[in-house]
């Protein structure tokens, strides 16, 4: 059976990462996603383009039922594009245990 154009395959989400664009539509990509997914959504702040560069958390959600991509609640979200993936967690985990 032949590839449907509008599916993603796992070398396109690969091949996607290492973009110069991904860093700035990712997080648009996320936010569609999750509004798609889940009806409960009172807040989301998710922003992308050139307001990736803005410092704070890269998302914040609430929603009034979680589900298999979104818990129930309130949520934040750190996610990159770089292949540093445990540096970037680690990095973040610091930076945002710090000010608790």
């Amino acid at each position: 059976m032949g590839r449907l154009p509008y599916l993603a395959q796992l070398k396109d989400v690969y091949s996607f990462g290492r973009t110069t664009t991904a860093r700035s539509t990712l997080p648009i990509l996320i936010r569609r996603i999750i509004l798609q997914s889940n009806q409960t959504i009172t807040f989301i702040k998710m922003p992308g383009e050139e307001d990736t560069d803005l410092g704070g958390y890269d998302g914040q959600v609430r929603a009034g039922q979680g589900n298999a991509f979104v818990p129930s609640g309130y949520s934040v979200w750190e996610f990159g594009t770089s292949r540093g993936i445990k540096a970037k967690a680690n990095s973040d985990y610091n930076k945002r245990t710090k000010t608790l």
